[in-house]
């Protein structure tokens, strides 16, 4: 009995994520994409601000939003 009902939640679920009931996939790969080349610049320009490189540090920001980027930018102004 408890097969049946984990096997059928199961094909609910996938059926249920093929016809976008539970929202966009492509949006959520898309998004977890973004956040990951937004980690990468964050790292990258804290980098430079450590090593006193601020429009560079500016310059690798540009372009992307987020509460750290902003805080990251602010930080960076002279």
């Amino acid at each position: 009995m408890i097969k049946i009902k984990i096997t059928s939640l199961v094909i609910g679920l996938i059926l249920g994520a093929g016809l976008g009931l539970y929202g966009n996939i492509d949006d959520d790969v898309m998004a977890a994409k973004t956040d990951s080349q937004t980690t990468k610049i964050v790292k990258q320009a804290k980098s430079l601000s450590q090593q006193y490189q601020y429009k560079e540090a500016k310059s690798v920001l540009s372009g992307h939003k987020g509460t750290t980027v902003d805080h990251l930018k602010k930080s960076t102004e002279t």
